[in-house]
């Protein structure tokens, strides 16, 4: 399982696209791209008082290549701009790998003293 974190901008090229629509259809082409590589929302959201981004989604998928095969995607869409994605994990793994991290920095740091 992969969890991300996107956030981006709806492209004007979709906005117009919107426009011209008599009621929202919720993006659902971004809906459809996700739902095509094993993608399950757990969250969507507009962002308030921002020039640079829309929205932001959570979206589980079912492996690390399904996450960017959808991030591949949605950017070759053209649907929205300033994508970014994210990739999440559990702050227990965050935490392990700064500890990993700063044990190989301080054992090269020994053996530098030593030289």
């Amino acid at each position: 399982m992969s969890t991300c974190l996107i956030i981006g901008k709806i492209s004007n090229s979709y906005q117009d696209h919107i426009s011209k629509k008599t009621k929202t259809d919720a993006l659902i082409e971004l809906q459809k791209i996700t739902k095509s590589f094993n993608g399950e929302y757990l969250l969507r959201k507009g962002i308030v008082c921002s020039c640079k981004y829309d929205a932001f989604a959570i979206i589980k998928f079912s492996s690390k290549s399904d996450l960017e095969g959808n991030r591949k995607a949605v950017q070759q869409s053209g649907l929205m701009d300033n994508l970014m994605c994210f990739e999440l994990d559990t702050i227990e793994a965050i935490e392990t790998t700064i500890i990993n991290v700063s044990k190989r920095i301080k054992f090269a740091d020994k053996v530098n003293n030593d030289i």
